[in-house]
């Protein structure tokens, strides 16, 4: 049974979240009036307004199977919680991932304009690049410091990666019309352009990120409007690979697991350890490591237990759900349907 989502407003939350909220679901309710009719046309204006703006080419199709995979993936903090169980989870399977890497550069509230900020030697906080999963190594420096950009800089012109993951920041995952404009939410023709100039050979992908209570607690509206974004942007630019572990979480909120107030969240915005970032790293991994090694998650072994002192340090210790043999193949199942219907939110019976 589809679980209803109240629209009311918790009174802790204050009133520019009320304001989002209610500009989200005019948002949804124009929207559905409206696409039948323009959804053809909307799709070849925003493709000759976007597209056309910067010489990207055709981007080269993904291959996960080649010999050697090197992908590196830009982010932020979302980017860390869809990624901080994979290793484990890979091990869990027991393969041998010594023919690829996962490399992960991230800053907290990264957004494509502060990438292109960061390149410039402009941005006010540094990226960080580790390596998350696989036996390549590449010669990148893990750090970085404000206002400079040389490791992001020799991490495109001394490595040769074979696919470049970006995502939008969570505050404007849900506005894709102004991602193409020279302003703080924009400046996503200038990384693609970037990306193509330094990486022609990278196929690029996204990473579709979860619906924050912090910005609507209701949390359909914004997902909605969030895979909406997500879809015109594989439209427009060509981009035939996408990390759906936004619509994984938004399958397991209707589920009978999900007790939580805030949707699995440690602080009305990033994933809680447990049930939330397992979602989420179950939908990386079968995006990811799946179609490489022909290994599903379904059936995954790996477990993820919660102690004492992380509920101590949680400032809602009730988002904090271990995983566990009663639970795991729902969550699973959570994320294998994200990755068959990547823009949609899944019942699961």
């Amino acid at each position: 049974m589809y679980v209803k989502v109240s629209w009311s407003q918790p009174k802790s939350q204050d009133e520019d979240n009320r304001k989002v909220c209610a500009l989200l679901l005019f948002q949804i309710v124009k929207d559905k009036i409206l696409k039948l009719f323009v959804i053809l046309a909307f799709t070849i204006t925003a493709k000759a307004q976007s597209v056309s703006s910067i010489d990207i080419g055709e981007l080269p199709k993904v291959n996960l199977t080649k010999d050697s995979l090197k992908v590196l993936h830009i982010g932020n903090s979302f980017t860390m919680n869809s990624t901080s169980y994979l290793a484990n989870m890979v091990k869990a399977t027991g393969i041998n991932t010594n023919d690829m890497c996962l490399y992960r550069c991230t800053r907290g509230g990264g957004s494509f304009s502060s990438f292109i900020n960061c390149w410039n030697d402009k941005d006010e906080k540094g990226y960080s690049i580790s390596r998350i999963i696989g036996g390549i190594t590449l010669p990148i420096k893990s750090s970085a410091t404000p206002y400079n950009g040389a490791n992001i800089r020799k991490a495109f012109t001394d490595c040769k990666w074979d696919l470049i993951i970006i995502q939008q920041v969570s505050n404007y995952s849900h506005k894709y019309t102004l991602w193409n404009k020279e302003q703080k939410e924009g400046y996503l023709p200038e990384l693609i352009n970037l990306i193509r100039t330094y990486q022609p050979q990278a196929s690029i992908g996204i990473n579709l990120v979860h619906a924050s209570y912090k910005i609507c607690n209701n949390t359909d509206s914004l997902f909605h409007l969030i895979a909406d974004s997500y879809q015109q942007f594989c439209i427009d630019f060509g981009v035939d690979f996408v990390i759906p572990y936004g619509t994984a979480i938004q399958n397991i909120r209707h589920t009978s697991i999900n007790t939580t107030q805030y949707g699995f969240s440690n602080d009305q915005h990033h994933l809680a350890a447990g049930i939330g970032q397992y979602v989420a790293n179950a939908a990386y991994f079968e995006a990811l490591i799946a179609p490489r090694y022909g290994v599903s998650i379904l059936g995954n072994q790996y477990r993820v237990d919660i102690n004492d002192s992380q509920k101590e340090e949680c400032n809602y210790p009730d988002e904090l759900i271990p995983v566990t043999d009663e639970n795991a193949f729902l969550c699973q199942k959570a994320a294998t349907l994200a990755i068959h219907d990547k823009f949609n939110i899944n019942l699961i019976k």
